[in-house]
């Protein structure tokens, strides 16, 4: 790979700068033309897949969650050749556009929603254009010619050909950083397999490890606990800057507690007067909207919203031990019963100290327990950082390539 010379001329364009000998073509001189796809319905099972816009996942086509045609017909005039590119030209504003490519994995025809991109493929490369059509660039292009009726944004065919096309001087420089990007993008599959399995292993290994053996006993949470709580139902005295958060159930994410841009402050006075009796052995959980969502309390400066609760847990019982068995299949099912609240659910401090916890005959064993889940949680958290690393390195990649920063050949 080679970055290109810092005098390599440059010129201005609507896409911004790019090479020289590069140029911009509207989307419909590369191509033959566009198809939309078939309108007729679907059914549970069938002949032939029919790929529909939620089929469409990060450029690719997802085999998950599919319907079916047998009309001979349809599949005549609609099967998917290896390399079709295709366009998801109805949907919600934010994922009106996504493309995948289709490689041939198996027959498949495609629906409605969709504009199959017949290419002239002398001058366009398919994997090329499916990275172009999923850049910022494109995307904020597709803001600017969208229509939106009953809730749903549309890009159609004479719309989309209008794309501006950034194009190398040669197609060979296209597959080249088209294979580039694939390469990443096998990078990504890689560890995001990876993770799904860590995933499920933990889940296995929570599923053993917190099993009720035949000397374990049952105890309701508010046994174990010195105080449980939840924030206050007043609305707070927000400030522009402080030092002091205002949090709710939807800052708790991960065992932290997460303060992010729309998180808002609170004076010191105001945090001193509503501070809750907090302390090391406090663990934090969502209760109202989504529930369970579980955190420490690590003595952040915070003032707690009625959208969460906090458990104080008495010495003698782990609180690393409690948390797991917090999000075990078990505990969620109890929840489940005990919901209440239609629109949005919620969860009642009587339905928390009424929570049945399973413990081991002893503190040593409850540790032993949470440090072997807590060890896989780090391990996982090394993973999903790694991949999210990897992910915005990629999104770099393609900001540089397909702008000819970087030179492939």
């Amino acid at each position: 790979m080679n970055t290109t010379p810092q005098n390599t001329p440059f010129k201005q364009t609507e896409i911004g700068l790019i090479p020289q000998d590069w140029e911009v073509k509207r989307l419909g001189e590369v191509i033959i033309n566009v198809e939309y796809g078939s309108s007729a319905k679907s059914k549970p099972e069938g002949k032939v897949p029919v790929l529909r816009m939620g089929n469409i996942q990060n450029g690719k086509i997802d085999w998950t969650d599919l319907v079916y045609t047998e009309d001979d017909n349809e599949i005549k005039k609609y099967l998917l050749k290896k390399d079709d590119v295709l366009f998801n030209r109805t949907n919600t504003v934010d994922l009106v556009g996504k493309t995948g490519i289709y490689k041939g994995e198996s027959p498949a025809i495609f629906a409605g929603y969709l504009i199959r991109i017949n290419r002239k493929e002398d001058l366009i490369d398919a994997d090329y254009l499916t990275y172009l059509l999923n850049t910022k660039y494109a995307k904020n292009y597709g803001y600017l010619v969208l229509s939106v009726a009953v809730g749903q944004a549309n890009i159609n065919g004479a719309k989309l050909k209008t794309y501006p096309i950034p194009l190398p001087p040669t197609k060979a420089e296209q597959t080249a950083i088209a294979t580039a990007l694939s390469d990443a993008d096998a990078l990504i599959g890689g560890l995001e397999k990876l993770v799904h399995k860590k995933r499920l292993l933990k889940q296995a290994t929570m599923q053993h490890l917190l099993t009720p053996k035949e000397d374990w006993e049952v105890k309701k949470l508010g046994e174990m606990t010195t105080e449980i709580g939840d924030g206050i139902h007043a609305t707070p005295n927000y400030v522009e800057n402080s030092d002091y958060f205002f949090i709710n159930g939807n800052n708790l994410i991960d065992k932290r507690i997460v303060v992010t841009g729309n998180t808002k402050c609170v004076s010191k006075e105001e945090y001193n007067l509503l501070k809750k009796r907090l302390n090391s052995s406090t663990i934090l959980m969502s209760i109202n909207g989504t529930i369970g969502n579980l955190a420490f309390f690590n003595g952040e400066k915070i003032v707690l919203g009625k959208s969460a609760a906090y458990m104080c847990i008495k010495d003698g019982f782990d609180k690393h031990y409690v948390y797991f068995v917090l999000q075990s299949f078990a505990v969620k099912l109890f929840y489940e019963n005990e919901f209440t609240g239609t629109t949005i659910r919620n969860l009642s401090l009587k339905s928390i100290r009424e929570t049945p916890i399973q413990l081991p005959p002893n503190f040593t064993e409850q540790t032993r327990i949470a440090t072997i889940l807590s060890d896989m949680d780090a391990e996982l958290s090394g993973l999903e950082g790694k991949l999210e690393k990897y992910r915005q390195l990629k999104q770099g990649m393609m900001q540089q390539l397909l702008t000819g920063k970087i030179r492939l050949v």
